[in-house]
């Protein structure tokens, strides 16, 4: 008897307590607001509101290392360059393994051949493996990205030098670009045989004609090209980035630009 009214006397106790508590309201408007918050499986959507996530599956989990590249082949394999170890993952379905390990510290460039083999650049020996094997020697230490041209060549963006080589199908390397700036970043095709690379410290685009001629077509206004594409158009589109003084990791205001490729009017330049 003593523990039933015990009992009663805490839900009592504790019944008195909830009355006593008043009801308080507040509004979340604005992304600053929505950001200090921990978002679960939802995303900021401009203007103040949250969307649900996108589903996610997590494939691989490197300890220690970075994911600087990915490309993927005609079988659905997706290959993944890390740095730290010199390791080549590739993922298919949802296992992920080491393809392959090479004797360098980072794999910044990585890009599937006609062939269907995966190619990668190892930095900093700067060396162009075809499935774990030596297959081209660029001379450079950094190899930046990496893309295969519509004939089957491969082209290599290289620091420090700022030079960019076709590579044939035995690996032998053809300098097609020695630019002003120390770094070529980024490659990207159009539909006419044009290349396109991005540099790093001026911020230029230069185009790589099929005649073997090159030239400045943009000067953007941040010192490093990051990423180039281009679209089913022939529209070149221009990712950058302001960098500190001498080569150095990105950071600061960023931009994105469309520059008309042969056929349309040229972007201006981003200085002068």
């Amino acid at each position: 008897m003593k523990k039933t009214m015990a009992v009663l006397g805490l839900v009592a106790l504790l019944a008195g307590t909830a009355w006593s508590v008043s009801v308080a309201f507040f509004e979340v408007r604005t992304a600053e607001q929505l950001g200090k918050g921990k978002l679960d499986d939802v995303v900021i959507v401009e203007p103040e509101r949250l969307t649900l996530a996108l589903d996610k599956t997590e494939l691989l989990k490197a300890e220690g290392e970075i994911v600087w590249s990915l490309a993927a082949d005609p079988a659905g394999a997706v290959y993944a360059g890390t740095s730290q170890k010199g390791e080549l993952y590739v993922v298919r379905g949802d296992k992920a393994s080491v393809a392959w390990t090479v004797d360098d510290a980072a794999i910044f460039a990585v890009a599937v051949g006609p062939d269907g083999k995966a190619y990668f650049g190892g930095s900093p020996s700067g060396i162009v493996y075809k499935e774990g094997k030596v297959f081209s020697r660029t001379g450079q230490s950094y190899i930046w990205s990496l893309l295969f041209d519509a004939k089957g060549d491969l082209y290599a963006a290289t620091g420090p030098d700022g030079k960019v080589f076709r590579i044939d199908g035995t690996g032998k390397p053809t300098l097609v670009l020695d630019s002003s700036d120390p770094h070529v970043m980024a490659l990207a095709r159009d539909s006419k045989g044009n290349i396109y690379a991005g540099t790093n410290k001026s911020g230029l685009v230069y185009r790589l004609s099929p005649d073997g001629s090159s030239k400045v077509i943009y000067d953007a206004a941040e010192g490093e090209i990051h990423a180039l594409v281009v679209d089913d158009k022939d529209r070149l589109y221009v990712g950058t980035a302001e960098v500190s003084p001498g080569h150095g990791a990105a950071r600061g205001p960023i931009g994105m630009r469309i520059v008309r490729t042969p056929g349309g009017a040229a972007a201006p330049p981003g200085r002068g």
